[in-house]
């Protein structure tokens, strides 16, 4: 309950005694290469560091000798020559390798950390952008307040999460910093070469350079510590939101679990419990880290060895929290229709505040508290007496909340890349999104038709045709960045947007994410959620091993019915083919986790979905589906059409496209 997720294992004693022996092996690699000890007895240390060392052995000596190092060391040279042995750990004191070693344990587990961090706050934005019309009751001082929404709560969450993620990010990048510097901080034992030992170390573990060696001054430790506590702070204030609000039925953990052993009707938040438990531990190891900093002259008796459990236990609480709050997230159940009740049945105390500001511009501000605190009766009745034609509607009273969400939300998304995009016609904006291992070619049997009545906006995916190709996975949020930067760039406020496949889920997500810069909405081809993420998985494999001609001929196979024009077939294949490697494997990695099936309820634009009869990868259930979770959208099914309709029915689509997009 403590440990969960996967910082516990990055930071166990194993990984540490790994690390230890990663740092000897680079010691002897860069002192061979600068001529410090002979070539093969660098190779035979690295052997033996690969082969390990009994952990019982290390743990016993630890105990004798007061840190793990000196019996690893003794370890080491004993399974050596003894011609090589002497050069075992050459220049270096214990503490180089045990604060080293903490660096790389520290870049593991907060790599891991803030790999689950970016995906409970990804959850986060996908309950803002869902619920941006949630009415909530807003509770200061745990007590009524005006109303807010769900929305503009969980934007917060995903804000406080991003922000705390960039904390740490910052500390990862260039704090964690090699520690070198020999018995007593002088690199003595190298003369004029000690400099050119730490740099060339740090250069081989992939660590940032001190300026000098940093035993006693442990300014680095407390950033670190001050980062995860950051992180925690945050964690725990969303873990403490979720438990509060479930006490009210508002939000419930949507898996069954959480039963109590006396009271069988319960169902506690068990995930956020668990999530604010390991938040709740992080201030006091904090503090003992931070109490620890003073060190006395060259080497610490007592304060550097107090660091190394709550470094460890730091770690593996803050883990564990992130781990269990995107479990929270992602099991979460918003009730809405309970929200709503509570700020109904709640009214008058919501609405008091806006009373006061009505009330006393019309009688004064003295007269206008007297007049509320002595009311007995509906607050609503009381204004209408006093300023006729106000009524104290909680939904009126939103101030700037949707700008706030959509601010929050812009300012979460990834750097985006700049799209290649061509810009054709006359007419309203049109925005044409791509299938998986398309380019924009593949809108041709349509542009005429469209350029006729839109201006059309033909933009290829990032990592395809002649867009840039970016290291993946890619994220959907990364996509979405893309695009809207592309609006931006072409001062294009709002637009009609389509989407096939992979540009659909696009689509869906800049409705959801961004209502208001989607006019209408047209989904064709596509689903909310595909095939299961160990398909996605195994593709990237397969196409980075083999480049994406391995796999056109049984993506294409997909695309079409078995009557399409073979010279249809086969520019698509020469088009799969011809699709960058990265960038359809970074694709994939979107496909892997996207689902914006929370996200369709949200979705407000006037919404037109068309599935192709003989698609097997996005069937007609699939459209179902996500016309059904859209309020007011159409469904219709193409037939004769398999997975890319627009390549093989042009004519079919553009028949239903365009009378859809041309309604008013």
């Amino acid at each position: 309950m403590l440990a969960a997720g996967p910082v516990a294992d990055a930071v166990a004693g194993p990984a540490w005694l790994r690390a230890m022996l990663t740092v000897e092996a680079a010691l002897s690699t860069v002192e061979a290469r600068l001529g410090l000890i002979p070539a093969p007895a660098a190779e035979a240390i690295r052997a033996a560091c690969a082969a390990g060392v009994d952990p019982e052995a290390v743990a016993a000596g630890a105990a004798a000798t007061g840190n793990p190092a000196e019996p690893l060391v003794r370890a080491l040279r004993a399974a050596l020559p003894d011609d090589i042995a002497p050069y075992v750990h050459k220049g270096a004191t214990s503490q180089d390798i045990v604060d080293t070693a903490a660096m790389l344990v520290v870049r593991e587990a907060t790599g891991l950390l803030r790999a689950d961090l970016a995906a409970t706050a990804g959850r986060a934005a996908d309950l803002a952008a869902a619920h941006r019309h949630s009415i909530l009751s807003g509770r200061t001082l745990l007590q009524p307040a005006l109303p807010t929404t769900f929305g503009l709560v969980a934007a917060g969450w995903a804000t406080a999460l991003h922000e705390a993620s960039a904390v740490l990010s910052r500390v990862a990048a260039e704090r964690l910093a090699v520690q070198f510097g020999g018995a007593a901080g002088t690199l003595a034992a190298f003369d004029d070469f000690g400099v050119g030992v730490m740099e060339a170390l740090a250069e081989e573990l992939g660590l940032a350079v001190p300026v000098a060696p940093w035993h006693t001054d442990r300014v680095r430790i407390a950033e670190i510590a001050g980062a995860l506590g950051t992180v925690a702070g945050a964690v725990g204030k969303i873990a403490r939101d979720v438990t509060l609000y479930a006490s009210f039925g508002e939000l419930s953990d949507g898996l069954d679990r959480g039963g109590s052993s006396t009271m069988p009707h319960k169902r506690n938040p068990v995930a956020a419990v668990a999530a604010a438990a390991g938040a709740a531990q992080a201030p006091g190891l904090v503090a003992t880290l931070l109490a620890a900093m003073p060190h006395e002259f060259q080497r610490a008796a007592g304060s550097w060895h107090a660091e190394w459990r709550p470094l460890r236990s730091l770690l593996e609480t803050v883990g564990s929290a992130v781990s269990w709050l995107r479990d929270c997230l992602d099991n979460l159940v918003v009730d809405a229709d309970r929200m709503r009740s509570t700020v109904d049945d709640q009214v008058d105390a919501l609405m008091a505040e806006w009373a006061g500001h009505v009330l006393a511009s019309r009688v004064g501000g003295d007269e206008a508290r007297r007049l509320i605190r002595a009311n007995t009766g509906p607050l609503g009745d009381l204004v209408e007496r006093h300023a006729p034609g106000v009524h104290l509607d909680p939904r009126a009273y939103l101030g700037s909340t949707q700008e706030l969400i959509t601010r929050q939300l812009r300012a979460l998304l990834p750097a985006p890349v700049p799209l290649n995009h061509d810009v054709v016609g006359a007419g309203p904006p049109l925005l044409l999104l791509n299938s998986l291992g398309s380019d924009m070619s593949m809108w041709d049997g349509l542009l005429p038709a469209l350029a006729a009545r839109f201006t059309v906006i033909r933009c290829d995916t990032r990592g395809h045709g002649g867009s840039p190709v970016p290291p993946g996975p890619y994220s959907l949020a990364g996509l979405g960045a893309d695009v809207l930067a592309l609006l931006d760039a072409l001062e294009i406020e709002s637009a009609h947007v389509a989407g096939v496949s992979l540009g659909g889920v696009q689509a869906m997500w800049l409705a959801a994410y961004a209502p208001e810069r989607v006019r209408r909405l047209a989904l064709v081809c596509t689903a909310a959620r595909f095939a299961p993420p160990s398909t996605w998985v195994e593709r990237a494999a397969l196409v980075r091993a083999s480049g994406t001609a391995a796999v056109a001929d049984a993506v294409v196979a997909r695309w079409f019915t078995a009557d399409a024009p073979p010279y249809t077939v086969a520019a698509a294949r020469a088009m799969v083919a011809a699709t960058p490697a990265e960038g359809y494997a970074g694709c994939c990695g979107v496909l892997e986790h996207a689902d914006v099936r929370p996200l369709l309820g949200s979705v407000t634009a006037p919404t037109l979905v068309l599935s192709g009869a003989a698609d097997p990868a996005s069937p007609p259930e699939r459209g179902r589906e996500i016309a059904a979770a859209i309020s007011g959208a159409r469904f219709s099914v193409l037939p004769d059409a398999a997975h890319l309709a627009c390549l093989e029915r042009p004519d079919a689509v553009t028949a239903l496209l365009v009378p859809f997009l041309e309604e008013t």
